[in-house]
């Protein structure tokens, strides 16, 4: 009879301590899970400073989701305990809340239930237990976030630069899924706001790792009852230096250098020297970069860049190496077709090129003029027609390769023509601000232009396409859009959304009229 009856009370405590696990059968529930209930009330004075704080929901909930979502602020004020039990979760302090205290409780939202659905919106829940909540609001957007991004955004008592503020947070949140983000209930005091992109969802910033996303005004004072918008940017990289990782010579007139950030388009030629000349071009490929410089004859050449900066012009250098030349063998003529041109490697330096056609019906000669050494083009009698086929390539001996003994070969090309391009107008009656930068953005390409008065403008050959057009505010009217600097602190000019599904159509005008929402 013991046995049975100890048994049964095993059975009990199991089916019990098994009461919480997601329900088997029937139809699959995509219900997010709902708070419906409170206590005390929302915005509660007075509270007295042993109370808990209960949340009612529509259904059980993960108890690690539950204690995965949950901050208090301000931060580092009060330790607090969680107790879940189904779809009941209460807050309480270890020792006791602190007098005359504003207490925010925001629960995020990857709350989720035993199916695993998610709350919908984040919990903002402010009590205190003095006489007045504050009336204080600061809120704004994010415009330019992406929908994979986990914007936080940080508040953070007295004045810290924008790369040392979660290091100091009083409040964060996060923004939804408009990029919109909103703190209530704040004090009057003097405030620094920030935010990161948590791509390891630390909650804090990792300066090589996060991107930095900065406001239009770093430092708040907030008054009593006061509101105030302020939008901020994400900065795409972060303001690390770049270094220089490896160099090599691909040719005796070719050199390529990688380094661990884009360098800015805005480099100037005369930043890299190779046996003390200057080079004659270069091409950034991503984080590479390739020189074109005089012919080294000698089985070792050294490179100097005295400063380089990265797309944020954060600057660095100066950078030097001694590299080997390579050396060739009999064979290495080689032809081939990327990205709408004809490339020859090793680059040969010649104005034009000559090639013939191998399709049924056409084998015309055709000239291919360079756009850099060993880089041709289609010149205007074909670059408005498509061409889908095979070229036969001869290329002049050149003299600087004299251990090439041919070079003939052919090469299939797929040629879209300018021809795919049209133009797309804008008409713009007023002005948001003194200067303004348009940027006309598709999976085709990426187009900028800037204004100083209203009027039209126009963007030329717009390759044929799906696009949207952003605005920004050209503050310090370089002609470019800025990201900000870190210290002495500067904005970053936003880029906000104006129009998109722009539908551009080959030889065709597309024209608008632009309205500027008010922010």
């Amino acid at each position: 009879m013991r046995k049975y009856i100890f048994f049964c009370i095993v059975v009990w405590i199991l089916a019990g301590c098994a009461a919480q696990a997601p329900p088997g059968g029937g139809p699959e529930d995509k219900t997010p899970p709902e708070l419906i209930a409170v206590e005390p009330s929302w915005e509660s004075t007075r509270v007295p400073v042993n109370q808990s704080i209960v949340l009612t929901f529509s259904e059980s909930l993960n108890p690690t989701s539950v204690r995965a979502s949950f901050m208090l602020f301000p931060l580092n004020t009060t330790e607090t305990r969680i107790k879940i039990r189904r779809n009941r979760v209460r807050v309480f302090p270890v020792d006791h809340w602190e007098d005359s205290t504003v207490y925010t409780l925001v629960f995020n939202r990857s709350i989720q239930d035993l199916r695993g659905n998610h709350l919908e919106e984040g919990i903002f829940y402010t009590f205190t237990t003095g006489e007045k909540i504050p009336e204080g609001v600061i809120f704004g957007r994010v415009p330019n976030f992406r929908k994979k991004d986990r914007i936080l955004i940080g508040l953070a008592f007295g004045e810290w630069r924008p790369d040392s503020l979660f290091s100091h947070l009083s409040y964060l949140t996060e923004t939804d899924h408009e990029g919109f983000y909103r703190f209530q209930a704040i004090p009057p005091g003097l405030y620094t706001l920030s935010g990161i992109v948590d791509h390891d969802q630390s909650k804090s910033y990792s300066p090589g790792f996060d991107d930095l996303v900065l406001p239009e005004t770093l430092h708040i004072a907030m008054e009593d009852s006061a509101v105030r918008r302020i939008d901020l940017g994400v900065v795409r990289g972060n303001f690390v230096p770049m270094k220089y990782v490896s160099g090599k010579n691909l040719y005796p007139t070719v050199t390529e250098l990688k380094f661990t950030k884009v360098p800015s388009s805005q480099t100037m030629k005369n930043a890299f020297v190779v046996n003390d000349f200057p080079v004659d071009t270069f091409q950034i490929l991503g984080k590479d970069v390739r020189l074109y410089h005089r012919m080294i004859t000698d089985s070792l050449y050294r490179f100097h860049i005295n400063l380089l900066s990265d797309t944020l012009g954060v600057s660095a250098g100066p950078f030097s190496d001694t590299l080997a030349v390579r050396t060739f063998t009999d064979t290495l003529g080689r032809v081939s077709w990327q990205d709408n041109c004809l490339v020859l490697e090793p680059p040969v330096d010649m104005d034009t090129l000559t090639v013939m056609a191998l399709t049924p019906g056409d084998t015309s000669r055709r000239v291919m003029r360079a756009s850099l050494p060993g880089r041709f083009k289609p010149d205007d009698s074909w670059k408005t027609k498509d061409f889908n086929g095979r070229l036969a390539v001869t290329v002049p001996l050149p003299e600087a390769y004299p251990t090439i003994l041919e070079w003939n070969d052919t090469v299939s090309v797929r040629y879209i023509a300018e021809s795919d391009s049209g133009r797309f107008i804008c008409h713009v009656p007023e002005m948001p601000y003194k200067q303004v930068g348009f940027i006309l953005t598709g999976k085709k390409g990426r187009y900028q232009k800037v204004i100083t008065t209203p009027g039209t403008c126009i963007f030329e050959n717009v390759f044929a396409g799906e696009y949207s057009l952003w605005y920004y505010p050209d503050r310090n009217q370089n002609g470019r859009q800025d990201h900000g600097w870190l210290w002495p602190y500067r904005a970053p000019e936003i880029a906000r959304p104006l129009m998109d599904e722009i539908q551009i159509r080959a030889r065709w005008d597309t024209e608008m009229d632009l309205l500027f929402d008010d922010e």
